[in-house]
Order: C-alpha cells, then sequence, then structure tokens
C-alpha cells in the first residue's frame, strides 16, 4: 500500500521546474497504478498535489515535512 507513504522529490531538468515537486518530501494520496501516485506537499503555504512516476521518488522514512 502506498497510499500515506512519505517519499523524497528529486531535482527537476524539465523545461518547467516551477511545476515539478523540486527536491520535497512529498506523501502519497492516490495510486494511479502503472507507477504513477498523486502526491502532495502538505506545505502549508504552498499546498499542492502532483502526478509522478514512482521511479523519480525515493521512499524515505521522515516523520516531518
Amino acid at each position: 500500500m502506498k497510499i500515506g507513504k512519505k517519499y523524497q522529490t528529486g531535482l527537476s531538468e524539465s523545461h518547467r521546474p516551477d511545476l515539478q515537486p523540486n527536491g520535497k518530501v512529498v506523501r502519497c494520496i492516490e495510486d494511479k497504478g502503472n507507477d504513477y501516485l498523486v502526491v502532495t506537499s502538505d506545505e502549508e503555504k504552498e499546498l499542492n498535489t502532483w502526478l509522478v512516476n514512482e521511479k523519480h521518488l525515493t521512499e524515505t522514512n521522515t516523520t516531518t515535512f
């Protein structure tokens, strides 16, 4: 079960890095299947969600955001 797990994101090198969760700790809120997860940063100042392939995430055991 991936929902609720925390991951560290890498730094995006895409043409729009502002649309990626660059270097953030994120939490999975939905598993879309085919290794795609909906993740959120849970930051009060910048609450956002992203659809990310699991290969771009590293599972982390951190307890804080």
